[in-house]
């Protein structure tokens, strides 16, 4: 590592857990490049504040679901700070629908989120510093399915064995790659959740939904120095559930 500051892309900057990734590496010392699809003005109020905590950031748009794109803005990224020490991968649209009425677009799309992200961590390997930190957002339905949520979940589950492997390829160079799995998070989103996220607020150890705040700490210590001996681990930020 050099003395200048590190950098961290964060997809899915614009709003709910990945604006609040984005400030906490902010306020660890990140320059941080704030990813968007069509929430412009969001994402430029995220970089704003990024900016009033001491840090520079850029504000960088594209569908994480189209392949070509996904990579480019991993590239974008780095060349504007001329380095990549961070990679959170958390954009990522979701399909709620029971299994009986999941379409070929629905799956297509869903599926269409874990290609771009598997190229974009590919890019973010190649790219990043050596001691650098992947970390993919997935969530708790990989582990406790809702009924609607099947595709979702599956998806999510590709992104977690994605992660898993990649660990293998890149510890020489010292970088980890890790998954957070949040639990009901407090988003703009989760007013209209589906009863059963809802319910399963109640069943966690502390009997609420996360902040995003706490999300986004297990972030930050995954993206630490503390964490160089902790990789290819799915860390269930989900209150115990």
């Amino acid at each position: 590592m050099t003395d200048r500051r590190r950098v961290a892309l964060v997809t899915g900057a614009s709003r709910g857990i990945g604006r609040g990734i984005a400030l906490r590496l902010a306020r660890d010392g990140f320059d941080v490049a704030v990813h968007y699809l069509n929430a412009a003005a969001a994402a430029e109020g995220v970089a704003a504040e990024t900016r009033a905590l001491g840090g520079n950031a850029e504000v960088l748009q594209g569908d994480i679901g189209d392949v070509d794109a996904a990579r480019a803005l991993v590239q974008e990224a780095h060349r504007r700070f001329g380095r990549l020490d961070a990679f959170v991968a958390n954009a990522g649209g979701a399909v709620r629908k029971p299994f009986a009425d999941i379409t070929v677009a629905d799956y297509d799309f869903q599926f269409a989120q874990a290609r771009g992200t598997f190229f974009a961590m590919q890019e973010a390997a190649r790219l990043l510093q050596d001691a650098g930190r992947i970390v993919v957002i997935t969530s708790a339905a990989t582990r406790n399915c809702p009924g609607d949520a099947g595709v979702y979940a599956g998806a999510k589950s590709a992104l977690e064995a994605f992660a898993r492997s990649l660990s293998r390829e890149v510890g020489a160079r010292g970088i980890t790659v890790n998954v957070v799995a949040p639990g009901a998070t407090r988003t703009d989103l989760l007013k209209d959740a589906p009863p059963q996220i809802l319910e399963s607020v109640k069943r966690n150890a502390f009997g609420r939904a996360a902040e995003v705040e706490d999300v986004a700490d297990a972030v930050s210590l995954l993206c630490s120095a503390d964490a160089r001996w902790l990789t290819g681990q799915i860390v269930r930020a989900d209150g115990g559930l």
